[in-house]
């Protein structure tokens, strides 16, 4: 089997992309710092300079599944999508990420898919624990008592 673990960073402030990628947004901060007391269209600005670095991403993980599925390896491949954390844009008084814990710095989306995963939602809060446990019922390897997350496939 192979394993590929990719660190896309893009949507960390800089929020940054290729120069050969085309933004979705062409109206974005362009600056190299954010203002202290932001009014509502520098909060907005920003925010575009975040979604063109996500649409980046997006991009990215499009061109690797897609050369996957080219492969032959695509419906054999566990692929998971997340993020460390959060961002925040001024929600609750912050910028970015590492600030405080309200929910846009910590909750972060987490896509699951791989061979005997059902597509769908799970409907109960999860955390980044849950990877491990879901993986290793994915493998059938029984969980380490110490372990605290829990399957997700269950």
């Amino acid at each position: 089997g192979n394993f590929h673990f990719i660190a896309l960073d893009s949507t960390h402030f800089g929020y940054r992309w290729h120069e050969d990628f085309e933004p979705p947004y062409t109206d974005f901060h362009d600056g190299a710092s954010i203002p202290g007391f932001p009014d509502d269209e520098d909060i907005a600005s920003i925010k575009r300079r975040y979604h063109n670095a996500v649409a980046w991403v997006d991009f990215q993980v499009e061109e690797f599944v897609l050369e996957l599925k080219k492969q032959g390896r695509y419906d054999n491949s566990v692929i998971v999508v997340t993020g460390d954390h959060g961002e925040e844009f001024f929600e609750c008084g912050f910028w970015g990420h590492t600030s405080n814990f309200s929910p846009p710095q910590v909750q972060v989306p987490f896509i699951f898919r791989g061979p005997g995963i059902e597509p769908g939602s799970e409907p109960r809060p999860t955390s980044h624990l849950d990877f491990s446990s879901t993986l290793l019922e994915l493998l059938g390897v029984a969980q380490p008592a110490e372990m605290t997350g829990r399957s997700l496939l269950g």
